[in-house]
């Protein structure tokens, strides 16, 4: 007596068949919230609840005054009412973002998105693109 072996199919394409159906999708936006110190800087991760931002991210910063010092990073988004101070690398958004104040020493800020600065600005060095 032959036995006939068949092959169970895999339910994989089904999951992400339904994860699509469902609205859930890669480029969907994170909120990652800013847990640090106040003058605390953005490349540390343990300034953030999930970790590192990135171009998934929409950034919950609060009111505290942050630092945007090196690397590049690009974001969905960024809300504040503190300072953001940006002394170097790159930093980009593609949705709309919002901070209290700018201080501006180096670096480049750029994107797609609009930036509003709702109190002062200073602007001694730096990019915008």
């Amino acid at each position: 007596m032959r036995q006939s072996l068949r092959r169970r199919p895999s339910p994989l394409p089904i999951a992400i068949a339904a994860a699509l159906a469902f609205g859930l999708s890669p480029a969907q936006a994170i909120d990652v919230a800013w847990t640090g110190f106040d003058n605390g800087y953005w490349d540390d991760a343990a300034n953030w609840d999930l970790g590192l931002p990135g171009s998934a991210s929409d950034l919950l910063l609060g009111s505290f005054n942050t630092e945007f010092r090196s690397g590049n990073v690009s974001v969905q988004s960024f809300i504040g009412t503190g300072q953001l101070t940006v002394s170097g690398g790159g930093l980009s958004n593609s949705a709309a973002s919002s901070i209290g104040a700018l201080s501006f020493t180096g670096g480049t800020v750029g994107g797609t998105g609009a930036l509003t600065i709702s109190g002062l600005s200073n602007w001694s060095a730096g990019q915008m693109s």
